[in-house]
């Protein structure tokens, strides 16, 4: 059982309430099970105002907002539709090739004896929250900026590279056709193209192009569209293993934005946010069949944030004899388990060890609904139980939960900027959550906050403008500052050139090599200090002019992948650029 506080929460940026780690007054109460289905509300007025003198008692003994109480949950789901395998026929993995659109400017220059390199294989990186390893890094620029290696043009989409050994995996659309290359790391000539039609039109004017970027495992890589369509390739000839259209076979309704929760890899299994009505919201496929392994969840849709992986510092929960189950939790027939791997082995080849720790995926669901709903399911990767949900959402209609879980040792910040705010939950021994504070402070919108030594970094609000970098205490959600710095830039006009300010905007940051390097939305690549104390940039050059550049870049092999995703304000079309960022070693 579930007791869940749904509080009121006036967006004041400036206020001092907006600083308080004490949640506001609860205005109505909801007993809830799984994912807010209620069993039981208490609304009189009476109990409202006797909750109200209570609140700091509730908080302290921790029962308010409090998730499930100890209980895991499972729910098995039929698979609609199991995918038929193609039987790919033997062929030898083409050579790189220079294709129309590509512009070669010079090649890189030689890593550094001892430098810490990896791939780029998913979404937020090798270790799933925007921080690399990579060393040594180019640490200042030139007036020119970095050197350029190679650019080649793009199509719609907002999907950033993946990076896997020597091949990048860009995923965009051209005309009518969402497009998978695999491009030379170095030169950015092609391996090979697949494509497949598509449809989509975003009913907001966005663009029509795909919004989750390609993720692999070294072996195939995964692609999820904006219409929905899920493919498996071959990483080496680009070969169609197997397919599926979630949005027809799960029967799901129109998202405000297409479909835009990149999948995980984890271990065998491909994690997506589907989403569906009535559930599952969440489903693990075989990674190499395609084939409904386990479905979690019932009431929330799809978000645009991704799964997140994580080993909690805790050990693993006393297993039970097949066929029992915990009260609440129903009589299901155990799942079919994924194979389970050595602790200490890697994962996929993301560089992360294993550990003996207890693994859990955390995904932050919510897409469209009437009222809007979403929230934090905690689940066992291994099949599918839900240990909590934490509902969590704005209160707005056109409303979504779009930045990634991240988790921090034994906590899980989330945040939103619809309205709810930011989060932090301290995950307990028992399976279960309890927030350690809320408030409006960092409300991120598709950015996933930055960890630094006990404080977090991140774009507040929605954005373009009024999106300052603020800097919170972890322990505390106490803001320290916030900054929107403004740069002058000249542009062309129809009217001439045009001196104009810009701000970092809804800009993203990978903490690597001691700094923080942040991409702008309109083409700025800054090196900052992140430090409590105020906002410190180190380094700032222009890549480029031009609006909607939300895609994270890719860091992989001291290289720099970055995408231009509108037509720029020197009339320059989108594009990748492949920069070189390689140090020296000191």
């Amino acid at each position: 059982m579930t007791i869940i506080a749904r509080r009121s929460r006036a967006r004041d940026k400036y206020t001092l309430a907006r600083q308080s780690s004490v949640a506001p007054a609860p205005t109505l109460v909801q007993v809830i099970t799984e994912e807010g289905s209620p069993t039981c509300r208490i609304a009189t007025a009476r109990f409202a105002a006797a909750l109200l003198h209570a609140r700091l008692f509730l908080l302290t003994l921790g029962v308010a907002l409090t998730c499930c109480g100890g209980r895991a949950f499972a729910q098995q789901f039929v698979d609609p539709t199991p995918p038929a395998i193609t039987k790919l026929p033997e062929m030898a993995a083409p050579a790189a090739k220079a294709q129309t659109g590509l512009k070669f400017h010079a090649a890189p220059r030689a890593l550094a004896a001892g430098a810490t390199t990896h791939d780029w294989r998913t979404f937020l990186g090798p270790t799933h929250n925007a921080i690399s390893t990579e060393s040594p890094l180019l640490k200042e620029f030139a007036k020119t900026g970095p050197v350029k290696v190679w650019e080649v043009e793009k199509g719609d989409g907002y999907a950033s590279p993946a990076i896997v050994g020597n091949r990048v995996v860009l995923f965009h659309r051209l005309k009518d056709q969402e497009t998978v290359e695999c491009l030379e790391a170095e030169t950015g000539k092609r391996f090979w193209l697949t494509a497949y039609p598509t449809a989509y039109k975003d009913p907001y004017g966005w663009n029509g192009g795909p919004r989750c970027p390609p993720v692999s495992d070294g072996e195939f890589v995964y692609t999820f569209g904006a219409e929905g369509k899920l493919h498996c390739l071959k990483l080496t000839t680009g070969q169609v293993v197997w397919k599926r259209d979630i949005v027809k076979e799960f029967q799901k309704r129109e998202e405000f934005f297409g479909i835009g929760a990149t999948p995980l890899i984890e271990g065998d299994l491909l994690i997506v946010n589907v989403g569906a009505e009535g559930g599952p919201c969440v489903v693990a496929f075989d990674k190499r069949t395609g084939k409904m392994v386990w479905g979690a969840g019932k009431k929330w849709g799809a978000s645009y944030a991704s799964p997140v992986p994580a080993d909690l510092p805790f050990p693993q929960p006393t297993a039970r004899a097949a066929g029992t189950h915990r009260s609440g939790e129903g009589a299901n027939a155990p799942l079919p388990q994924p194979t389970t791997r050595a602790a200490g082995t890697l994962r996929n080849g993301e560089g992360a060890k294993g550990s003996a720790g207890r693994r859990r995926v955390f995904v932050f669901a919510g897409g469209v609904s009437r009222p809007a709903t979403g929230g934090l399911l905690c689940i066992d990767p291994a099949n599918g139980k839900v240990d909590f949900s934490f509902p969590w959402r704005g209160r707005r209609y056109e409303s979504v939960n779009a930045s990634s879980p991240l988790i921090v040792g034994s906590q899980v910040f989330i945040s939103e900027c619809y309205g709810a705010g930011g989060a932090l939950l301290n995950l307990m021994p028992d399976g279960t959550a309890k927030p350690a504070w809320t408030n409006n402070v960092l409300s991120t919108h598709f950015m996933t906050a930055i960890h630094k030594d006990g404080y977090l970094y991140g774009i507040d609000g929605h954005g373009p403008q009024n999106a300052p970098i603020v800097c919170i205490e972890l322990k505390t959600g106490k803001e320290m500052w916030r900054a929107e710095p403004e740069w002058e830039e000249t542009i062309k006009t129809d009217q001439g050139p045009d001196k104009v300010k810009l701000s970092p905007g809804l800009a993203s940051m990978i903490l690597v090599d001691g700094r923080c390097l942040m991409m702008s939305e309109y083409g700025h690549l800054v090196w900052l200090d992140l430090n409590p104390k105020a906002y410190k940039e180190v380094e700032r050059t222009r890549l480029f002019l031009a609006r909607e550049n939300w895609s994270m870049p890719a860091l992989s092999r001291g290289l720099l992948y970055v995408c231009q995703n509108t037509r720029g304000f020197d009339d320059s079309q989108p594009r990748l650029i492949c920069y070189d960022l390689r140090g020296e070693k000191k």
